[in-house]
């Protein structure tokens, strides 16, 4: 997914924080607002990472990935809470691992 695309998909899922009673018709049993709140919230920090030209792949000097790692299984989450056919939806269109894998062996 390059830059733009998925700056796009972390805008639209930043935006439906304040919807989530209408939105995730499949919220997992025992998730509430609360969870869905910080599940979002986190993939807003991680966009304004992105937004502002941060390092999103860097922890000190060392190359970490486990944060952008988390952040797309969060959107994937997202993506199923609202409906699990999105995830076979974007399958085709979703390079994320493939490049943080490719990244990694740099």
């Amino acid at each position: 997914m390059q830059a733009m695309e998925f700056k796009k998909v972390i805008l639209i899922l930043s935006n439906t924080i304040r919807q989530t009673d209408t939105n995730f018709y499949h919220l997992p049993p025992g998730h509430g607002r609360q969870i869905a709140y910080d599940t979002l919230n986190n993939i807003r920090l991680f966009r304004n990472r992105v937004y502002h030209n941060e390092p999103i792949c860097f922890n000190g000097n060392a190359i970490d990935f486990q944060k952008a790692e988390d952040t797309y299984q969060s959107i994937r989450d997202v993506f199923s809470w609202c409906d699990p056919e999105l995830l076979l939806w974007i399958k085709d269109i979703d390079s994320v691992i493939a490049k943080i894998n490719g990244a990694k062996k740099i």
